[in-house]
């Protein structure tokens, strides 16, 4: 199990990842990364799970934005890296944004995609429609609606933490 799973919330604890600013859709280079809403009763689980919300919650900022900015339609999301590999942040991010999010079977996709280009200028593969077809995907994670309200505000609480991290680093510059 999940230590994030093992407390029902994060306690009121938020934590804005901004180890070298925050990007798009906020762009401030001078934001810092905090860890905001520790009290006493504050335990490892729920440092952990509002460090993984906090990435969700990213991938929530990027979704929102290319589908209101950019009119872009998104169907699915597909995951690989390291963090693929944490079912709480794939589930979390699938109810977030509604859309499926596909784990791929090989999550090192970089090295994969290293080799895949290697062998596409080799000739190995004569098109990028056969190196589509080798893609495979271990699971699916789809939207669940159940704890979408409290979510939303959660969210929204995140995005009050996010303002106290932005232009720390103005008069140091």
């Amino acid at each position: 199990m999940c230590l994030a799973n093992s407390v029902p919330n994060t306690g009121g604890v938020y934590f804005v990842p901004a180890f070298s600013g925050l990007q798009a859709p906020i762009n401030d280079h001078t934001a810092v990364s905090s860890l905001i809403g520790l009290s006493p009763l504050t335990t490892k689980a729920h440092i952990v799970r509002a460090v993984l919300e906090a990435i969700s919650f990213r991938v929530l900022q990027m979704h929102t934005i290319l589908q209101s900015k950019f009119n872009l339609k998104i169907h699915s999301i597909r995951a690989n890296g390291g963090i693929s590999n944490n079912d709480f942040i794939m589930q979390l991010t699938s109810d977030l944004t509604k859309c499926p999010v596909e784990r791929a079977e090989n999550r090192e996709m970089s090295t994969l995609g290293v080799t895949f280009l290697a062998g596409f200028s080799a000739g190995i593969w004569k098109n990028f429609d056969e190196l589509i077809k080798l893609r495979k995907v271990e699971t699916v994670f789809t939207p669940q609606t159940t704890n979408l309200k409290t979510y939303i505000s959660e969210f929204v609480q995140w995005q009050k933490a996010i303002q106290r991290s932005l232009n720390w680093h103005c008069d140091r510059e």
